[in-house]
């Protein structure tokens, strides 16, 4: 067989033979999957073996060709057919499910030598990707440049995401995790098109997928323009109606336009996608709506239906819709259910999908009943390094970290650490918040040696992976001060904020509200290290800031007082610490009340600084209050 002979098609056509017994005839043929496409003509192949419930066996002959008698069945009834030759496998396994006797759609499934089909899925993957990171490259490269173009960068992002981006770490921040999200899809997409058979494609598609495949998926959107798509759907549908009108005569009209209106469909499908990889969620949701009421009106494959939903589902989610989202998730799983095996991986995963939006949407009851059953499915089924068995347990342990269940959700967290170490490798950012949602859950517990020991393991990891002035690393450096100060080891408290401040400073301009929150706690661990000088004047730093940020706000002047008066007793400067802790106090009361912890905290360090003073009667008496 030659190089195309590893792609294999069935066209099958059930036609309805009436007679004594309600004979139904299923005919069809073989031939090279996309071989007309490559060569310009269809090659069939012979000896293949098609069988189905309820008749005999057929091999197809010389030009292809086969034919299967079903007597007693009625139009309508679903069967399976299965076709087999030695060396190939199915690919559009999903159309000889449930196939209808006396469907006017023909069906058409498709065959690949083994190992053929994953080539090229895993080819289209790979172009899929390097679109994806060239796009999200030249974003942040846009959003690093002038004022201008930064600017003009942020109000893309915002339509794209469907809210407001006001500042250029936000947005790459956010721009990263869905990244992330997109690159989870794309081996579904890229399986979609590597099933796809170019023979019966119409122009458009074939010129739409020409061009994603070469990366060029904006191009791919504008020849699938709506309007033309539109137009060929309804020229389809009006041939379809004459068809039925001329019923024998026009049977092969009738097949002709049932075909197109496949070929339309999945043109639609092809530009959903491309929108959704290009974060036009609008955009591709309202395709993928139209996908499916033609799918629903056609009576098109139902397996195939269940991928709209959930590609449908999963755009409302990242669109932030959640209810939209939690509906089409339901009604994805209410096909599921019907039409997959309840042992089969992929039910799995449509379940933990749906959790995911549950929980988001603040029902964590019902979300956890759906993780307990993707669990169930992917321990039964899934191998040692199933990565969706790894999200499972991470989504549950999380759920476990805010029910307060911290030993089940360690349970979880190590759990998901197994996998995805054993299936990535160490060096992985996921990896890292890993050791990181480990780290909070030992420190939550009181265990503040391991919780450092693993929020080491995550910085170390990003100190790898991230160049030296990503602010992902500036965040991890934070965490470790933060431990480190709850500790009582300030030195390590100061050593990290030290390497937070000179990226955070790099990063965002000054006049952003992260600058003075992180100049105040940069002050508070040279306070805490017993550089008052220093404390004090970068104190003054972050003051002057949240006066311009906030000047309404009353927050700041509550802490920032505080850390004055603590640096002042520092100092020995009694008068001016009293003043700005009884200025701090006196806020405090009239923002929180006199019962709040924080005014026994004034109090308390009011009664420090008058036995500094020695003045005891006035220290006991704040020490009292306190």
């Amino acid at each position: 067989m030659s190089e195309l002979r590893a792609f294999l098609s069935i066209v099958l056509v059930c036609l309805p033979l009436w007679s004594v017994g309600q004979q139904i005839e299923l005919t069809g043929s073989v031939s090279l999957h996309n071989s007309k496409y490559e060569t310009g003509e269809i090659v069939y192949v012979d000896n293949v073996y098609i069988t189905a419930p309820f008749t005999k066996p057929s091999n197809t002959d010389d030009n292809g060709s086969f034919s299967l008698d079903f007597v007693g069945l009625d139009n309508g009834t679903s069967i399976d057919v299965q076709a087999e030759k030695s060396g190939l496998e199915v690919v559009n396994g999903y159309d000889l499910q449930q196939v209808v006797l006396g469907r006017k759609l023909p069906l058409r499934i498709y065959l690949i030598d083994k190992g053929r089909l994953a080539e090229s899925q895993t080819e289209l993957y790979q172009i899929s990707k390097e679109a994806l990171y060239k796009r999200k490259d030249a974003m942040i490269a846009r959003l690093r440049q002038d004022k201008t173009e930064s600017d003009k960068a942020l109000k893309e992002l915002s339509d794209y995401f469907g809210h407001e981006v006001t500042d250029r770490y936000e947005a790459e921040k956010e721009l990263i995790s869905r990244i992330g999200e997109l690159e989870r899809r794309l081996p579904e997409f890229a399986q979609t098109l590597a099933r796809q058979n170019l023979d019966f494609a119409s122009a458009y598609y074939i010129k739409a997928y020409e061009q994603f495949k070469a990366g060029e998926i904006e191009n791919a959107i504008r020849i699938l323009d709506s309007a033309k798509l539109d137009e060929s759907y309804d020229k389809a549908m009006a041939g379809l109606k004459q068809g039925q009108d001329l019923v024998a005569s026009g049977r092969e009209l009738m097949e002709q336009s049932a075909l197109q209106i496949q070929q339309v469909a999945d043109s639609y499908e092809l530009k959903a996608q491309s929108h959704y990889l290009l974060f036009e969620y609008a955009e591709s949701i309202a395709i993928y709506e139209k996908l499916v009421e033609i799918y629903l009106e056609h009576g098109l494959s139902n397996r195939k239906l269940l991928v709209i939903y959930d590609d449908l589902a999963l755009a409302y989610q990242d669109n932030e819709d959640y209810k939209r989202s939690i509906y089409w998730h339901e009604k994805l799983i209410e096909l599921a259910e019907k039409l997959l095996d309840s042992n089969d991986l992929e039910l799995g995963r449509y379940y933990n999908n749906n959790a995911l939006i549950l929980n988001l949407d603040g029902d964590p009851e019902k979300a956890l009943a759906y993780y307990k059953k993707a669990e169930e499915i992917q321990e039964r089924l899934g191998d040692s390094l199933d990565l969706d068995l790894a999200t499972t347990y991470g989504n549950l342990a999380v759920y476990y970290d805010e029910d307060g269940d911290m030993e089940k959700a360690l349970d979880y967290h190590f759990k998901a650490l197994k996998i995805r170490r054993d299936a990535l490798g160490e060096d992985e950012a996921v990896v890292a918040l890993n050791y990181s949602n480990l780290s909070g859950t030992y420190i939550a517990m009181g265990n503040y040696e391991k919780g450092v020991d693993y929020q080491q393991k995550a910085l170390s990891i990003r100190e790898r992976i991230y160049e030296s002035e990503h602010p992902d690393l500036a965040n991890s450096y934070e965490q470790m001060a933060l431990i480190y100060r709850d500790f009582g080891e300030h030195q390590k408290e100061l050593e990290y904020m030290e390497k937070v401040v000179p990226i955070r400073e790099a990063f965002f301009q000054p006049d952003h509200p992260i600058m003075p929150d992180t100049h105040y706690n940069y002050a508070r661990s040279l306070y805490e290290a017993g550089d008052y000088e220093k404390a004090r004047s970068i104190l003054d730093k972050a003051w002057k800031q949240w006066g311009v940020i906030f000047p309404d706000r009353v927050y700041w002047k509550i802490d920032g007082y505080y850390l004055y008066g603590m640096i002042d007793r520092g100092m020995k400067n009694f008068p001016s610490a009293l003043s700005n802790h009884q200025k701090s106090l006196d806020l405090r009361i009239e923002e929180y009340g006199n019962e709040s912890p924080d005014v026994s905290a004034s109090y308390f360090r009011i009664a420090e600084v008058y036995r500094d003073m020695k003045a005891w009667e006035l220290a006991l008496e704040n020490m009292e209050k306190a």
